[in-house]
């Protein structure tokens, strides 16, 4: 299946201007000839600063770690980038 995604310009905050612009997207995309919106995304919550960038990596790390090992896809626009081990 191919999927065309959408890069959303995000600032803070960042989320709701996911949000925001998931209201006014196309249900129908006729270059896939399917309804995208059945494909599902999700927003998830604000990731709250940590009491140091340590435990912020360490806690991200473990959130990614969860989700690669379940098959859930994450996307962050100007993401921090680290491997997974």
């Amino acid at each position: 299946m191919r999927v065309r995604s959408h890069t959303v310009p995000v600032q803070a905050p960042g989320a709701m201007a996911i949000v925001d612009a998931s209201r006014n997207m196309e249900l129908y995309d006729d270059e896939t000839d399917s309804e995208v919106y059945k494909i599902g995304i999700h927003t998830l919550d604000e990731f709250k600063p940590r009491p140091s960038p340590e435990v912020m990596m360490d806690e991200l790390y473990s959130f990614s770690k969860n989700c690669s090992a379940r098959k859930i896809r994450l996307h962050a626009w100007r993401s921090t980038r680290f491997r997974l081990r």
